[in-house]
């Protein structure tokens, strides 16, 4: 492909270390712990329970997306990786995963996941009566970078005046009445 030379962070999902989008992404998720680890991947979460967030971020910019070797211990993860576990929380990734390789989701996905923590938080926050559903999903999708239709889909948030759509028949019909 021809034209201009790009950093390689340039598509990044995950804020560079030391930035301070890297550190509000960190206490973003020191104060969302329970519900940020809940939103991840399963052994992301798993990762991020037994590394930290701070660690698993770096693990993730450096190799999401593709697997990492578990044997060998957590000397040879540190070796490899640069990954630091305790023997402790390195048998409960071990039980858990069961075999000695696992496939790191992408930055690209756990950036979807923290963005839908985040986007469910505020909803959680903003169900007041002031805040009616096409408002507060035009902010959503606005401040997230997202179209109303995924804050609805997210939320289930009908817009006003639509009423639920009937489930319709196998073959596409709908029932009549």
């Amino acid at each position: 492909m021809k034209g201009p030379t790009f950093s390689k962070n340039l598509f990044e999902c995950i804020p560079p270390e030391g930035s301070e989008k890297h550190f509000q992404l960190l206490e973003f998720c020191k104060h969302n712990h329970s519900h940020v680890l809940a939103t991840m991947p399963f052994i992301a979460s798993e990762v991020a329970e037994f590394c930290g967030f701070y660690a698993f971020f770096e693990l993730i910019r450096e190799f999401g997306g593709s697997k990492i070797n578990l044997a060998g211990g957590p000397g040879k993860l540190l070796e490899r990786y640069g990954l630091f576990l305790s023997e402790k929380s390195y048998e409960k990734l071990m039980f858990h995963t069961e075999c000695d390789w696992i496939d790191l989701p992408s930055a690209w996905g756990v950036f979807i996941a923290l963005r839908r923590a985040a986007i469910m938080g505020e909803v959680k926050k903003a169900r007041v009566p002031t805040v009616k559903g096409p408002v507060l999903n035009r902010t959503l999708a606005q401040k997230y970078g997202v179209s109303e239709r995924y804050i609805r889909k997210l939320t289930k948030i009908q817009p006003q005046g639509t009423p639920p759509q009937p489930p319709s028949k196998a073959g596409g019909t709908m029932p009549r009445d």
